[in-house]
């Protein structure tokens, strides 16, 4: 009785990993609508786009290139959507700025348009970005002015506050 016994345990250590192994990873999305999504699909199967980047294979320290910063799912201060704003402009990717702009009461045109303006906006050349209040979490709005041939153009993203986190309003 003893032999079947550990005969059972054997083969159930031998398949614990074949077991662990067949499970799908939970995959860490970001949604068309910006929103945070946690599937065990490939991102692209739910219309989202990976929020992690793929493992390249090579160890952190000898990447010859720095990866860009993750993006931001939720703002806690003012500071961290402006460097939302900088990260885009230094990647040129109007995603990350639709990532932390509340898309509520938005139909899927008008969220288009405004991320095409966005990525027309990250193709000039920054300037600055500002608002008011700036050295305090009560500022209203981000100014973000950049250049071009015929001077520079400032755009204002509104910041709302909601379930906790900063989220801006598209550029007026």
């Amino acid at each position: 009785m003893t032999t079947l016994l550990r005969a059972t345990f054997v083969i159930v250590l031998l398949c614990a990993p074949a077991i662990a192994l067949a499970q799908n990873p939970i995959r860490r999305c970001i949604g068309t609508n910006g929103q945070p999504v946690f599937t065990d699909q490939p991102c692209s199967a739910m219309n989202a786009t990976a929020a992690v980047p793929a493992p390249t294979g090579t160890p952190a320290g000898n990447s010859s290139s720095a990866q860009p910063p993750l993006p931001m799912l939720c703002a806690k201060h003012v500071a961290d959507l402006r460097q939302v704003i900088v990260d885009a402009f230094a990647t040129r990717e109007a995603n990350r700025i639709g990532g932390v702009v509340l898309w509520d009461g938005y139909g899927s045109k008008s969220a288009v348009a405004d991320i095409q303006v966005i990525g027309a906006m990250l193709r000039q050349p920054l300037v600055s970005v500002g608002g008011a209040g700036e050295d305090a979490d009560s500022a209203s709005e981000i100014a973000v002015t950049t250049s071009d041939a015929g001077g520079s153009r400032t755009s204002r993203f509104g910041i709302v506050r909601q379930a906790g986190c900063l989220w801006l309003r598209p550029p007026d």
